[in-house]
């Protein structure tokens, strides 16, 4: 699956059939040489053209025997490694202070969702989310599959905000309208994943053309904002208090019950306006920042593996 990325074992111990060991290379390489070459681009375009199979790709010791690589003498290995970790430890530096800048933006939109869903907003009234809200939930059944049909979206289809169809299960017209009979999904509405990783809550924005399954549903009328609901239901607050409170040992779930009473407060719907316009803003903003931080975090990236590159292909010239 993920093949190929190195690591200098600093234990004792055993391994499973997915793990390749290189060992007895002392005379040959040195061990930091040898995972700066692993993990150049020479290397892994090699293993990315000998890996076998189709839906997961894999190697083997056959395959990677296959493998060519640079070999200067010893001196010379450590000559490139003191080069490269001179050249790295700037980068490393660099994405670590990116990757911190990271953690203050998702810091500061909790610290505004808080300011502005508890703090922020005037005549509230806390309520149970069944008092203010139509909650429903997808079937429990589950349906036979079939290779073309309707989506069928469940929690794991729920990711950052949006419906991911990328590995999508699809049933047949009749089981999708029976779903929908007690299940249907509306522009408005808003879904929560209520089985596994709790909350990711989605605003239904364009018609959907889909059924669900262990998905909470809510639906909303002309007097309520459902993305002040979406907020909500992604506050951390929210969710902390739903997995803690979320059943079951292997795989944790709230049920409908839990839902319609887990308690919600409720400005007036000028108010929820006010407040969602206010976030959205903020968060748009941020999300302009948190684009430019990957950004430079791939730029890093992409120096070391050039730097990597050169130093290691100029030994092959």
């Amino acid at each position: 699956m993920s093949f190929g990325r190195p690591y200098i074992l600093k234990t004792s111990g055993c391994i499973h059939d997915g793990w390749l060991v290189l060992s007895e290379y002392q005379e040959l390489f040195s061990a930091d040489y040898l995972y700066y070459l692993l993990s150049s681009s020479l290397v892994q375009n090699q293993f990315e053209r000998l890996a076998r199979g189709s839906t997961v790709r894999n190697l083997n010791i056959e395959l990677v025997s296959q493998v060519t690589v640079p070999l200067p003498p010893l001196a010379e290995q450590q000559r490139i490694v003191a080069k490269l970790d001179a050249a790295f430890a700037g980068i490393d530096a660099a994405i670590e202070t990116v990757e911190t800048k990271k953690v203050a933006v998702e810091k500061l939109k909790t610290s505004l969702l808080s300011d502005l869903l508890i703090g922020d907003a005037v005549m509230t009234e806390t309520l149970r989310l069944g008092d203010y809200y139509d909650v429903r939930d997808g079937t429990h059944d589950s349906p036979k599959y079939v290779d073309q049909g309707f989506p069928l979206v469940t929690s794991k289809n729920l990711k950052d905000g949006k419906i991911d169809l990328s590995k999508i299960k699809y049933i047949s017209e009749k089981d999708y309208l029976d779903i929908n009979r007690r299940s249907c999904v509306d522009v408005g509405d808003v879904l929560m994943a209520m089985i596994g990783t709790i909350g990711n809550p989605v605003e239904i924005i364009e018609p959907p053309k889909f059924a669900i399954k262990n998905v909470a549903l809510f639906k909303t009328n002309a007097e309520q904002s459902p993305a002040y609901l979406r907020y909500f239901l992604s506050h951390p607050r929210t969710v902390s208090r739903m997995m803690s409170d979320a059943k079951g040992a292997t795989q944790k779930f709230v049920g409908l019950g839990y839902l319609r009473n887990f308690p919600i407060s409720v400005p007036p719907l000028a108010e929820q306006k006010r407040i969602v316009a206010k976030l959205d803003a903020i968060f748009s903003e941020l999300a302009v920042a948190n684009e430019a931080i990957e950004q430079s975090k791939l730029n890093y990236q992409v120096m070391k593996s050039a730097i990597l590159a050169q130093e290691l292909q100029s030994e092959t010239a």
